[in-house]
């Protein structure tokens, strides 16, 4: 796994092997996991991806009244083995249903571990403002952004307050595993919310290299 002999120890008098801090460690432990399946065959990769479907559709038919009688209605029992076919025959949740039926949609309970949630929205850039509610438990990152700067430099803006070193590390190496390439990041930190384009839209990354 590239990037980690820069990995800086969370415990002091320890350099090596490096104990990273717990949020470092969530992170490089989940780079390990993405770093062997990129190599998965297609098969192998949705029977893990359904099995996990599997336990968000059970929690979905214990905790949201909508989900529950949508499944129903469809005849789908999320207890079963989830194959692609079943998994395609779930209808498809509309903007109108989100906004309309949101208190019966929203689960109000989550699995222990998942951290406190947060309300949040979106844009409104439809004419339609649409709520939802996510957890933080990596980072409380609210928006970010990549800006590419150059052939070899990208930066990094992020909303939330300043990360560690080991931090910056372990996401530094997430970032160049995902891209391919060793690129040179810099963090910029912010308080309000990066804003658009001219156009109102936000892009989430950014090429100034002409």
């Amino acid at each position: 796994m590239k990037g980690l002999a820069k990995l800086k120890s969370h415990i002091p008098g320890i350099g090596w092997p490096a104990i990273a801090d717990p949020v470092a460690a969530n992170l490089l432990a989940l780079l390990a996991q993405l770093e062997e399946s990129q190599w998965w065959t297609a098969e192998r990769l949705a029977r893990r991806q359904l099995d996990q479907f599997s336990l968000l559709a059970q929690h979905a038919w214990q905790q949201s009244p909508f989900f529950r009688k949508r499944f129903e209605q469809a005849g789908l029992d999320p207890r079963q083995i989830w194959t692609t076919e079943s998994f395609a025959s779930i209808p498809l949740l509309t903007r109108g249903e989100l906004m309309q039926h949101a208190e019966h949609i929203h689960c109000h309970s989550l699995p222990r571990g998942h951290g406190a949630v947060q309300p949040i929205q979106t844009s409104g850039s439809t004419g339609q403002v649409v709520g939802a509610y996510r957890y933080r438990e990596i980072a409380d990152i609210r928006q970010y952004q990549a800006i590419q700067r150059s052939l070899q430099d990208i930066e990094i803006r992020l909303v939330v307050a300043p990360l560690t070193r080991e931090q910056e590390t372990a996401i530094s190496a997430l970032v160049q595993q995902a891209l391919g390439y060793p690129f040179r990041l810099r963090f910029s930190y912010f308080e309000q919310e990066l804003p658009g384009t001219q156009g109102g839209k936000f892009e989430e990354f950014i090429s100034l290299v002409s």
